[in-house]
């Protein structure tokens, strides 16, 4: 059953859409001891069977590492497909609108304008790139965004929001709020997550792509209550998430001890190369960091990238992006991999 609060958010035709269901849905966890013919698949083949539509050893997996219940995890091909799901769920096209806090994560412009919804622009603070919150409490009363978005850390910029800032913007709105956390595991800040339960209209992004390491495996994990993962299965492709990848995801997050290790290793990394970056001449400004990436202010940004590129190093160029001009975003790599960064720039900087 599906409360007042969240249904005056849902779409009115998603509210009593019934979901595509195989017969497999409710024979998910004795399937070793069932003869399948129901689902039209060729009887040979290791990848012959579809997957676990709702992905249920992975979310019990998720759920004890999280401390969460299952049924508060939704599974998405990347989290890009939760983002883009959330809004096909809760936005009426034309109708209703998103707010945005630019320089943040360019899909959630792209798919609102995809889903023919209105984007809200309320821009970062210039010098710090931190939440305009005045700015966005205004919005919220003059235009009641359906979904506000939140990246934190953020891209392209890597600095954290702060916690009472979001959590007034929380206690404000009247729509979704939904917390992007791709880059969590590399700061100190507490995740959102634990406010599942003070927030009902919350959603936690998280993707495996970053900490864990499994940008091909696109895994993307969704946190909200009970309610909100009802409505996302209703819309979600029957199969989004393949079996390969679902196991993929279960091996990889068992092997806690190596996961903290190459997170432990990549935040060393950030402080050394933070720290070598801020000895040339051509680097204006090196930004604060809590995500597996530094933003640096240099003097030409189209220079230097084209520079690198002619070294055999791919930087991006973000110079485009809203109060980032002449800016490099730089991926924290392997340890020879930023050396050799570092001196590739040493080699520039004596041209």
């Amino acid at each position: 059953m599906i409360s007042k609060e969240i249904q005056s958010l849902v779409r009115p035709n998603i509210i009593d859409l019934k979901p595509y269901k195989s017969a497999r849905h409710e024979f998910v966890r004795t399937k070793n001891s069932m003869l399948f013919l129901d689902a039209n698949e060729n009887p040979y083949g290791k990848f012959n069977r579809y997957p676990d539509p709702l992905q249920t050893r992975l979310k019990n997996i998720i759920a004890h590492i999280e401390n969460v219940s299952p049924e508060q995890i939704f599974i998405g091909n990347g989290s890009g497909e939760i983002i883009q799901l959330i809004c096909t769920a809760f936005c009426i096209p034309r109708q209703d609108s998103v707010l945005t806090m630019p320089p943040t994560f360019s899909l959630f412009q792209i798919i609102a304008q995809t889903h023919e919804i209105q984007n809200i622009s309320v821009p970062l603070t210039k010098e710090f790139f931190q939440l305009d919150t005045t700015s966005i409490l205004n919005q919220i009363a003059d235009k009641n965004p359906k979904i506000i978005f939140i990246t934190s850390p953020n891209n392209p910029t890597g600095n954290s929001f702060n916690i009472v800032d979001i959590k007034q913007i929380l206690n404000y709105s009247k729509g979704l709020v939904v917390i992007d956390e791709a880059y969590i595991d590399f700061t100190e800040q507490p995740s959102f997550k634990h406010f599942l339960e003070d927030f009902s209209r919350l959603i936690v992004v998280r993707t495996l792509s970053k900490g864990k390491g499994l940008a091909s495996a696109r895994i993307g994990i969704g946190f909200a209550n009970p309610e909100i993962i009802t409505i996302l299965n209703k819309v979600k492709p029957p199969f989004n998430v393949s079996t390969s990848n679902q196991e993929t995801a279960i091996s990889r997050l068992k092997n806690t001890d190596e996961i903290n290790y190459e997170v432990t290793e990549i935040i060393k990394q950030r402080q050394w190369l933070m720290q070598e970056l801020s000895n040339f001449d051509f680097v204006v400004k090196t930004y604060p960091s809590d995500a597996n990436f530094i933003l640096i202010k240099v003097i030409d940004s189209n220079k230097l990238y084209r520079k690198l590129i002619s070294n055999g190093i791919v930087v991006r160029n973000i110079s485009g992006y809203l109060h980032c001009e002449n800016t490099l975003r730089i991926t924290i790599g392997l340890k020879k991999e930023n050396e050799f960064l570092i001196e590739s720039l040493k080699a520039i900087e004596n041209q």
